[in-house]
């Protein structure tokens, strides 16, 4: 099987660059065909979301057009300036919308279509401003969002929930997958952390009644 990207996600790439798309092959260098082999594999297992794989998909097409066709030259300094800076600040915009997006349907799986929908943007587009501004894909900001909800409600002994419950109201496929979150981003499972925060809490619990009863 082939992670195949839709034809328009290869038009907006080509536009954004200023080009029209006239090949029908280009050239790929091997880490490229790598990236790809690894995506679908990832995608033929289900261990990639929606989101992940269009990003990703993206992230190719952008590399391989880049290496097919020659940047243009840099605008002279000063020319255009007024419409550059409200270019800049559409762009803020748009990964301002896409962050309050995310964090409205944290809960959902949603894929790089359905945000740059809602937002009003193309996905190359989207994809390519979001992680230009902010240094990380949307599916990475998604999943640290999801782990500081996580650390908000983890440690709160009265919730009453258990971790796959967490998992499934903050939007993870499944416990093992909180886990694998959890793991890559804090360094620890989930479980951990939660006893971590509440020996935390109880031994503040312990310092302020002795005090108290100084």
């Amino acid at each position: 099987g082939k992670v195949v990207p839709h034809y328009s996600v290869i038009e907006d790439a080509a536009h954004e660059a200023g080009q029209q798309v006239s090949l029908e092959r280009a050239q790929s260098s091997p880490s490229l065909y790598l990236q790809q082999r690894q995506l679908t594999r990832r995608a033929a297992r289900g261990t990639a979301d929606a989101l992940e794989i269009e990003e990703e998909v993206t992230d190719v097409v952008t590399q391989v057009l880049a290496q097919a066709f020659a940047r243009p030259p840099e605008p002279p300094e000063g020319r255009q300036a007024a419409g550059r800076r409200v270019a800049e600040q559409r762009r803020r915009d748009l990964v301002e919308r896409t962050k309050a997006e995310l964090l409205r349907s944290i809960s959902q799986n949603r894929s790089a279509s359905e945000i740059a929908n809602s937002v009003g943007s193309s996905v190359f587009h989207l994809c390519r401003v979001f992680r230009t501004r902010t240094g990380q894909t949307m599916h990475g900001y998604r999943t640290q969002l999801r782990i500081r909800l996580l650390l908000e409600r983890i440690g709160d002994a009265g919730s009453g929930k258990t971790l796959s419950e967490l998992a499934q109201d903050l939007g993870f496929a499944s416990h093992a997958h909180l886990v694998h979150a959890c793991r890559r981003v804090l360094g620890a499972p989930p479980g951990a952390i939660r006893d971590q925060l509440r020996a935390a809490q109880q031994a503040r619990s312990r310092i302020g009644a002795a005090s108290s009863s100084l």
